[in-house]
């Protein structure tokens, strides 16, 4: 969808050198399309993040020197569904969060056998 995602988030994350998880608004494709928008700020992020995720994991730029400086990585024992919500809380400590408003990438959600199946697709550069 838009072929400069990585450039929009890379300027904003520049511009604040104190966000370490930048992710944005997603079109979703499959069910109802439609833009989906998660909290614009570090303040609205974290009153979210008690409840649900506050970034969408498939559009977030993450600061790679805030992850290795406190050894965060995905610990093996959350390799199951909301493993991506256990990995943001971990970091969240560390620095803020925020969402560019513009939809910077798609995501599809479809009927599966199980219930809902979520597949991320990502824009091609």
């Amino acid at each position: 969808m838009m072929p400069d995602r990585i450039g929009m988030q890379l300027r904003f994350m520049r511009a604040h050198p104190e966000v370490i998880a930048c992710g944005s608004a997603a079109r979703i494709i499959g069910r109802g399309d439609h833009v989906a928008s998660w909290p614009a700020d570090d303040r609205e992020c974290r009153a979210r993040l008690i409840f649900e995720d506050a970034l969408l994991y498939g559009s977030c730029m993450l600061r790679r020197a805030t992850m290795e400086q406190h050894g965060i990585r995905c610990d093996s024992r959350w390799r199951t569904p909301g493993m991506d919500y256990l990995f943001r809380i971990a970091l969240a400590p560390y620095g803020r969060f925020a969402n560019l408003p513009q939809a910077l990438t798609e995501y599809r959600i479809q009927m599966g056998t199980c219930g809902p199946v979520v597949i991320m697709r990502r824009i091609s550069f």
